[in-house]
């Protein structure tokens, strides 16, 4: 669960998908690995995290492109999709947390 949400603040902050994984995401990795967890649901939690900001940061080169491309505004792209991506994000934390919750 934390490397979820951690992963996700750090990529919105970045704006960047490969250097939240290949920052953050790799020290995770290692702690993860070194406490026994199950590395399988960390990677995918880095993964589902680091893909959240890549897509709603106003600093990631794909919102701008994708808003260059429509010819729309950056920022009601960005609204749009936090107002679609909120119940994903809300179904990926509960899983994450069954998994803690429940080993």
């Amino acid at each position: 669960m934390a490397a979820f949400i951690l992963n996700s603040i750090v990529s919105v902050l970045l704006g960047t998908f490969f250097g939240t994984v290949s920052t953050i995401g790799v020290a995770l990795m290692i702690m993860a690995r070194e406490s026994h967890v199950n590395t399988h649901l960390v990677a995918g939690a880095i993964i589902a995290g680091a893909y959240v900001g890549d897509r709603a940061s106003p600093m990631s080169s794909s919102a701008n492109l994708i808003a260059t491309i429509t010819s729309t505004k950056l920022y009601v792209n960005l609204k749009n999709i936090v107002i679609t991506g909120w119940l994903p994000l809300l179904v990926a934390g509960i899983i994450y947390f069954y998994h803690l919750a429940i080993p």
